[in-house]
């Protein structure tokens, strides 16, 4: 057989030609039959004028390598369905456009295409609804070729003649033993096989959402020198790795379904996350703590699996992970991803266990409806506090047994703003989690710190204690003057004022304090954040500096 081709054509899709190395395609004239019999169809010439239509119909699936433990096992590839995924079928004498359809849940297509005409089935990395909602665009791309094309999969042309026929096509991975010696034709549709499964979670609880378009960028050239690791952009991007030997993330369902996870996050919730590294055990800036271990979460629900895998390292033989249900947390407490993740899938999966206090069963929909309501509306920051404070008051009747979960975890949920909570991780600036400040009363002794980074030598922006956080609702609808300072010449703090029309950053060089001013509205409560530049790039001691907040 012919190596496989890469070709890329003039409509922007990366297509992955079938000449028998990368896939593999059976063909039958009979309607009734699976296909598996008959070999590779090859290019023909008809000879005969078309009169008609008949049913070219046939299987999809991709190879699939499963993990074992946190590694990959390729000793243990099956073949799996290429679910909902477009395929479809071109008069190649004219390479005109003759049907199109997408696979259903098995994986199956059929089509309607002219009699006595050579026929080539295509296969497109890309689930497509459109009309009735719902509605979904989702597409794998090769971010790392010209204009970005989706990848494609094309059987080889064969004449259709005057009787129905089968045509199967499977998506090999491309390993031949000990590396990815051929293309990998089965990663894109095991990109999108994730996408599907979060699609169906989705339907359950929200059946006419209409999904904003979002492409998927994957290539073998993705590595942790060009795209640093699997990221969603914050808009319509999600970026994953390829790099073999090092970190792939195809055959990585956790890390695909947890990315998808803050893609909902932006479209339909809200996130407040300022990003950054982060490590099972860290304390870390609360916004960042709820943003990670949601994703985690959501990655267990979408797969109905507790267990987190991401492989990597040579021949994808190595790789880490985590068991949301069954994990001791280290530094429990608001700050802790571990503990936001495992409160979730606490609150949605059916096993109970008494260690973590967790009793309730409420499913997806509770936790759908705090993410597309409050988690939106409510001015505060968003947290475990303000995800539970919804989720407490809008299911009255379990307050209690989330209350104790939640204890479970050394979080105490009063209100949104996590107003009295005692766990400070050991370091007393960290609370009050947030400070309220008025035009009469002063906010003193709020205080950043460093203690929280992973150690010296460090710059961890995204730790717990790094920033803090102000409230402030102004009497009157006008014009106030924010005065952040140390009351001497020591520390430059920085803040970030959440106005009317976004997020307003003040980073003068003044030493000691920090002015600005904003136009606001009577009655609306704003949120402020400020940290202080020299402790963050502090990278040899431990600092802490305290100051004072006045609006007038």
């Amino acid at each position: 057989m012919s190596a496989l081709k890469l070709v890329i054509v003039a409509s922007g899709l990366l297509v992955l030609t079938a000449c028998g190395g990368n896939s593999v395609e059976s063909a039958n004239t009979s309607s009734n039959s699976s296909g598996s019999s008959g070999g590779v169809p090859t290019s023909t010439s008809c000879g005969a004028t078309s009169t008609g239509n008949i049913t070219l119909d046939g299987l999809v699936t991709f190879q699939r390598v499963p993990h074992s433990g946190y590694r990959l096992d390729y000793s243990a590839t099956y073949d799996a369905p290429a679910r909902g995924v477009t395929v479809q079928a071109f008069n190649v004498d004219n390479n005109s456009l003759v049907a199109t359809v997408s696979t259903d849940g098995n994986g199956n297509y059929s089509l309607s295409v002219p009699n006595n005409t050579d026929i080539k089935v295509r296969v497109v990395a890309q689930m497509l609804r459109t009309g009735s909602l719902p509605n979904w665009n989702f597409s794998v791309k090769d971010n790392t070729s010209i204009n970005n094309p989706v990848y494609v999969m094309d059987g080889s042309s064969s004449c259709t003649g005057t009787t129905d026929e089968t045509r199967n096509l499977t998506a090999l991975s491309g390993w031949t033993g000990s590396s990815y010696t051929n293309t990998r034709t089965a990663a894109p549709f095991a990109i999108l096989d994730t996408v599907y499964d979060g699609i169906q979670l989705i339907l359950t609880v929200n059946p006419t959402l209409n999904f904003p378009i979002l492409s998927l960028y994957w290539s073998p050239n993705n590595s942790d020198t060009s795209i640093g690791t699997s990221y969603f952009d914050g808009s319509n991007a999600i970026y994953l790795l390829g790099d073999q030997n090092v970190d792939t993330d195809e055959y990585d369902p956790s890390v695909i379904a947890h990315e998808w996870g803050h893609y909902l996050e932006a479209h339909f919730s809200h996130s407040d996350s300022i990003g950054g590294t982060h490590y099972t055990g860290d304390q870390l800036d609360m916004r960042v703590a709820f943003g990670e271990g949601f994703g985690n979460a959501f990655s267990s629900m979408v797969r109905n699996d507790p267990v987190y895998a991401d492989s990597s390292g040579n021949q994808q033989a190595t790789g880490f992970g985590f068991n949301v249900e069954t994990e001791t947390v280290s530094n429990p407490g608001w700050y802790s991803e571990s503990s936001v993740e495992k409160i979730l899938y606490d609150l949605y999966d059916s096993t109970n266990d008494s260690v973590d206090a967790d009793t309730l069963t409420l499913g997806f929909q509770p936790i759908w409806d705090v993410l597309i309501n409050e988690e939106r509306t409510e001015p505060a920051f968003t947290s475990i506090f303000k995800f539970i404070d919804a989720l407490k008051t809008r299911n009255p009747n379990d307050a209690a047994a989330i209350d104790a979960l939640v204890n479970a975890q050394n979080i105490h949920v009063a209100d949104q703003y996590g107003s009295g909570e005692i766990n400070d991780a050991g370091n007393s600036n960290v609370v009050p989690i947030y400070n309220e400040v008025t035009t009469s009363t002063p906010a003193s002794n709020v205080c950043v710190t460093n203690a929280f980074r992973r150690g010296l030598g460090t710059n961890d922006y995204n730790v717990l204690g790094m920033n803090h956080y102000l409230r402030f609702t102004p009497p009157t609808t006008g014009s106030y003057q924010f005065t952040i300072s140390s009351g001497t010449s020591s520390g430059d703090p920085d803040a970030v004022f959440y106005s009317d029309t976004g997020a307003d950053i003040f980073q003068s060089p003044n030493p000691g304090s920090e002015i600005f001013s904003e136009n606001l509205t009577a009655g609306r409560e704003y949120m402020l954040e400020f940290d202080d530049y020299q402790i963050l790039t502090n990278t040899s001691t431990t600092e802490t500096r305290c100051y004072t907040v006045s609006v007038k």
